[in-house]
């Protein structure tokens, strides 16, 4: 979120890429990885590819729709503000919708 917040600041992306690229996608091969071990043995080849299709689904779609966010506002602040949003609300949607572990 801060990376995203500095590149609306003028002179900010090399700070930006920086922090984006060395602390927030540190974690990325960890989280992908993960997700394979949160279900079980006989689940996890249909809960992968639903994971993966979804995933891809979404980097497939949101680019084409912040174009027309950044036509409309003529700056990169609003793209940039739009791709934060669900950023800052993984963590509460995933409290949200939280399963509780069966014994």
């Amino acid at each position: 979120v801060v990376a995203l917040l500095r590149l609306t600041v003028q002179g900010g992306a090399l700070t930006a890429s920086l922090l984006f690229g060395l602390i927030g996608m540190a974690p990325a091969g960890v989280i992908m990885a993960l997700a394979g071990e949160a279900m079980r043995a006989e689940r996890r080849a249909i809960g992968m590819g639903a994971f993966f299709t979804i995933y891809y689904a979404i980097m497939t779609l949101v680019p084409p729709a912040v174009g027309p966010i950044f036509d409309h506002a003529g700056t990169a602040r609003a793209p940039i503000l739009f791709g934060g949003v669900p950023v800052c609300g993984g963590r509460p949607g995933s409290d949200a919708v939280r399963i509780s572990p069966h014994p």
